[in-house]
């Protein structure tokens, strides 16, 4: 994840868009202010327009947002594990939510 992440810090800034240009063959990706972030003319590659706007879709700042998301996730899933490990801490309600979430036994 940390590789992931210093690849979208080092990628061009987004937001991406995808375009096709039905008449000459070109498609690719902008990034929105006009540069040329990926494309490829028909025949070059095997890119369609649905892969064009799902790459343009995982644009720098999605990627790190998910990535974001994911860190704050992990931690959350972390501190409710202790929780389930440490059971004589909390209330057997508690634990039973906490292990609902989690898919775990609960401790006992």
């Amino acid at each position: 994840m940390k590789d992931l992440r210093r690849l979208a810090e080092a990628a061009t800034e987004g937001p991406w868009e995808a375009y096709v240009t039905r008449l000459d063959g070109v498609c690719g990706i902008e990034d929105g202010a006009g540069g040329w972030v990926a494309g490829c003319l028909e025949g070059d590659f095997d890119m369609t327009e649905e892969d064009a706007t799902f790459i343009a879709a995982c644009d720098p700042q999605t990627i790190l947002a998910l990535l974001d998301d994911l860190d704050a996730a992990r931690k959350v899933v972390s501190f409710l594990s202790s929780m389930v490990r440490s059971g004589e801490k909390h209330s057997a309600r508690s634990l039973a939510v906490v292990s609902r979430v989690l898919g775990t036994p609960n401790a006992k």
